[in-house]
C-alpha cells in the first residue's frame, strides 16, 4: 500500500537566518550579521546585470585579470598573450579588443550601457559600500574565535562581491564611453566620453590592486580556484601574479584615445578579404 504524506513546506525565513546568525556568530552579533545578509540581497536586486554573458561567466573572458583601457590594441599583442591564451576567443572573435561585441552578438549597446552605469553608481554601490562598512564593524565587534572566524570570513567574501560587481562596472563604462565616442562628432559628448573612460582605467587599477591584497591576506576561500592549471573555465594559484601583470601593462593608459578597429575580425592570418 503507498501510503501518502504531508509536509510543512511553511519556512518562517526570519526565524531561520536569526537561529543560523546566532549559531555562526553568537546572541549579541546575530541581528547585525542578518542585517548584513539582508544589505548584500538587497545590493544584488540593484544589479543590473548589464552585460549577461559577462556576469555568467566573467572568468572565460579574464576580466579580474585583463587590462580594460580605452584602445586594447595600444598594449602590444604579446603584453596580452598571458591572459589571451585562456581567454574564449579565437584569433579574430573581437571580443579580444572589443568588449561589446562576442563574435557576431552586440552583447550591450551603448545606451544601455549608460544607464547601467548610472543604476550601479546610484543605488549597487551605495549598499554595496554599507555592507562593507557593516561586515567590518562585525569584524572588529567579534569577540570570541568562532565568532571572529565567521565574521572574518563575511568580511573577506563581501569585499570579493564588491571587487566583482566593480569590475562589472568597468566593462559596462569601456561599453558605454568608447562606443559612444566612436559615433559621435560632439565634442562636448566626446570630452564626457573620455573623462568617464579615464576614471574607468583609475578605478579599475585600484580595484585591481585592492583584490590583490584580498587575494594575498584572506584566508578564507572566497574564490574557486584549480590545483592543477589555469583554464579557460577557472583560474589557477598564480592568480596573484597575474593581477600584478595587469597593474603593469595597463598603468599610463588612463588618457589613450578611444578606439576599435572596425576590421578586427577579418585579419585572419592567410586570409584576404574581397
Amino acid at each position: 500500500m503507498i501510503r501518502a504524506f504531508q509536509f510543512d513546506r511553511t519556512l518562517d525565513l526570519a526565524a531561520f537566518l536569526q537561529r543560523k546568525a546566532q549559531e555562526w556568530i553568537g546572541a549579541d552579533l546575530a541581528g547585525d550579521l542578518v542585517r548584513l545578509w539582508e544589505t548584500t540581497e538587497d545590493a544584488f536586486t540593484c544589479f543590473p546585470i548589464p552585460i549577461w554573458i559577462y556576469s555568467g561567466w566573467g572568468v572565460w573572458y579574464r576580466l579580474f585579470i585583463r587590462p580594460i583601457v580605452p584602445n586594447i590594441e595600444a598594449i602590444p599583442e604579446s603584453d596580452r598573450a598571458y591572459y589571451e591564451d585562456f581567454l574564449l576567443a579565437t584569433t579574430h572573435n573581437r571580443t579580444r579588443v572589443d568588449f561589446r561585441y562576442d563574435v557576431g552578438f552586440d552583447l550591450c549597446d551603448p545606451e544601455r550601457a549608460w544607464l547601467a552605469v548610472t543604476h550601479m553608481d546610484t543605488d549597487l554601490f551605495p549598499r554595496m559600500d554599507k555592507a562593507v562598512a557593516l561586515a567590518k564593524s562585525l569584524l572588529e565587534r567579534a569577540s570570541t574565535p568562532s565568532a571572529r572566524a565567521c565574521a572574518q570570513d563575511q568580511y573577506d567574501r563581501t569585499r570579493a562581491l564588491l571587487y566583482w560587481y566593480r569590475t562589472q562596472r568597468a566593462v559596462t563604462a569601456w561599453v558605454a564611453g568608447v562606443h559612444t565616442y566612436l559615433n559621435t562628432t560632439d565634442t562636448a559628448r566626446r570630452a564626457a566620453c573620455r573623462e568617464l573612460l579615464r576614471k574607468m582605467v583609475i578605478d579599475d587599477l585600484q580595484n585591481t590592486k585592492d583584490l590583490l591584497a584580498l587575494w594575498e591576506t584572506s584566508q578564507v576561500q572566497w574564490l574557486m580556484i584549480s590545483d592543477v592549471a589555469e583554464t579557460t573555465f577557472i583560474y589557477y594559484k598564480n592568480l596573484g601574479d597575474l593581477l600584478k601583470r595587469k597593474l603593469a601593462i595597463t598603468a599610463g593608459h588612463e588618457n589613450d584615445e578611444p578606439y576599435v578597429d572596425p576590421e578586427f575580425q577579418w585579419r585572419v592570418p592567410g586570409f584576404t578579404k574581397e
